[in-house]
This record gives structure tokens, sequence and C-alpha cells, in this order.
């Protein structure tokens, strides 16, 4: 089972690179980094849970940010986008971002690791995949970031904007995302595991 595999994975580095953060400065990081390591401490759950959640108000895409789910899906490959100007461990690259069918048909984009510039993007994996992930909000657009166009397919982005990317997908999608943690089957080997800190400097 995935989630037994991935036990204490998802903490693993969290300490580390949440106090190089809290040493950046400002309290407000302080706070910030004391929710992240409660909700990334928190049990996994489903994602289906979550979302039901969100659907009756009891929480939103930013209250449930960073916590770990289960999903259980299977990827439409032929829908993947890319995620550019993207940066992680001194490297430049890109995130392939799939959406996952899940069992109520709803689909759910998954951002399924970090690919260097000068490696392929390969297909994602075939059949039923079980997927531990850590929840991300959608994100908007940065200062100094370019906006994507408004209308047209895809097949780069800027920000990963559900709202946007909604408009050219099979059915609707879920108003989060989700980061691998662990996937089983495992990914392409040239998709490395989104580093913590990284997601935190790209939304400062």
């Amino acid at each position: 089972m995935v989630a037994a595999a991935c036990d204490g994975c998802c903490n693993r580095g969290v300490d580390d690179q949440l106090g190089f953060l809290a040493n950046q400065s400002l309290p407000r990081k302080t706070d910030f980094n004391a929710t992240v390591k409660q909700r990334i401490g928190d049990p996994i759950v489903s994602v289906e849970k979550l979302l039901g959640a969100i659907n009756n108000g009891a929480e939103t895409p930013e209250t449930v940010e960073w916590r770990t789910v289960l999903v259980v899906g299977e990827y439409i490959d032929a829908e993947t986008v890319e995620a550019v100007n993207r940066a992680q461990g001194g490297y430049s690259g890109k995130d392939p971002l799939t959406p996952i069918r899940l069992a109520d048909n709803q689909l759910l984009l998954i951002n399924r690791g970090f690919i260097p510039l000068a490696k392929e993007i390969g297909p994602a994996p075939s059949g039923q995949v079980q997927i531990i992930g850590r929840v991300r909000a959608p994100e908007v657009r940065r200062r100094f970031r370019i906006s994507d166009p408004t209308q047209g397919e895809l097949a780069e982005v800027s920000n990963i904007d559900l709202e946007r990317l909604n408009k050219q997908m099979p059915s609707e999608l879920a108003p989060i995302f989700v980061e691998v943690l662990e996937s089983k089957p495992a990914d392409s080997p040239v998709c490395l595991k989104l580093r913590l800190l990284r997601c935190r400097r790209a939304r400062i």
C-alpha cells in the first residue's frame, strides 16, 4: 500500500526546510511555517474527503492546502500540460501537470514532479494509480510572471490556474491540485519529487 510505504516520507526534511524559511525574517513566515508543519503532520486522508468538505463549504482550497492525501484513479495522459519557468535545486525546468480521473468521474490535476530542461517528459503511468500527495491551492499570477492566454488550448502554462485549465479539460477539474510524493506504479525517473522549500519560494 502506498500509504504504508510513505509513512514518515511526508515529513522528511520538513523541519530543515521550514527552519531555513523561519531564518529569512518576518513573523508571518514563522506563522506560515507552523501552519504548514501542522497540516503536513495531519493524518493522510482520501482526496475525496477533502473535496467533499470543500463542496459543502466546511473547507476551502486554502484551508486544506499542504494536507497529505491518498489519490486513486487513472491518468488522462493526452491532457498533460507543462508548467514552465520552474526551478529547483539550482536548475531550470518544468512540471508535467496531468489530470487523473477519480471514481466519481471528477478530474483532479496532478503535478507529477520537476523535470530539468534537458530532460523529456515521459508518459504518465497507465491503468489505476495510487498516489500519496500534497494538496495545493490554485496559483495566482505573481509579480513579474507573464499571464497565460485566456482563450485557446494551452500546452504550456506559467501559472497553475485551475479555472483557466478547466476550460480545456474533458470534464470538471477539482478546485485543488496535488503534488506527487509517492506513486504506485512509479512515474518516470526523470520526474523529481517537488521540494517543499521550492514551492514556498515560488509563492513569496
